[in-house]
């Protein structure tokens, strides 16, 4: 288990992902709590099988629940989450998180996978899903 604070500033996805990379995570879950000033939030289309963004919101706001996962994809890793956020007057916004920037703090559990985490293109959604299979990391069998 990984601990990580986010300080102000920092975007939230990449930093995500730099951290998976620079500790070779096989996969992992994520949970955090915090504030953000700048995000965008997105839904998947299921006609266009696309992800697009439905809200933008610059201003502060507190994370009410933020949840994903790391896998790789296309050989590096990749950050999926859902967040729910709510403005000051109590007005709340939940989604794909697409991009966030901290304002001051957010605090990030990262659970490390047992096993290999990874996305494969299914082409009847068109989406990149999560498929965990044994791989072998390194010197270590993961699975």
């Amino acid at each position: 288990m990984f601990v990580l604070m986010f300080e102000d500033g920092d975007e939230v996805v990449t930093g995500l992902e730099n951290f998976a990379k620079k500790h070779k995570l096989s996969g992992g879950q994520i949970s955090g709590v915090g504030s953000l000033a700048d995000v965008s939030i997105g839904h998947f289309d299921w006609k266009s099988k696309k992800y697009k963004k439905t809200v933008e919101i610059r201003q502060q706001v507190q994370v009410l629940a933020l949840a994903g996962d790391i896998a790789h994809d296309k050989g590096r890793p990749r950050v999926v989450c859902h967040i729910v956020v709510a403005k000051p007057d109590g007005s709340v916004y939940g989604g794909h998180l697409v991009h966030a920037h901290v304002r001051p703090l957010l605090e990030v559990v990262v659970m490390e996978a047992s096993q290999f985490y990874q996305r494969k293109y299914d082409h009847d959604s068109g989406l990149a899903l999560l498929r965990p299979e044994p791989q072998v990391i390194g010197r270590r069998k993961i699975g």
